[in-house]
């Protein structure tokens, strides 16, 4: 399968996952070039909420996963959030 991912800089894609105890889940897709460098754990965290938050308001990051390109370089991250 070829992966879908935002065509433009500073595009999200957004898909529904369902709900949770604490609210509705989303997947949210961030281009790995938004992040700004990111390059710690807790540095991408931060990149994905301020990226997300603008658009979602306050969230629960649940968990991100890095999206590879069939070379095998991150073009992208997958992040799970509950609203």
């Amino acid at each position: 399968p070829v992966e879908t991912v935002a065509l433009q800089s500073s595009e999200v894609l957004v898909k529904e996952a369902g709900t949770t105890d604490n609210g509705s889940l989303f997947i949210y897709q961030i281009r790995a070039e938004d992040m700004q460098g990111a390059a710690t754990e807790s540095d991408r965290q931060a990149a994905i909420l301020r990226l997300i938050e603008p658009i979602s308001g306050e969230v629960t990051l649940q968990r991100y996963e890095p999206v590879h390109d069939a070379q095998g370089k991150v073009i992208a991250y997958n992040a799970w959030v509950v609203r």
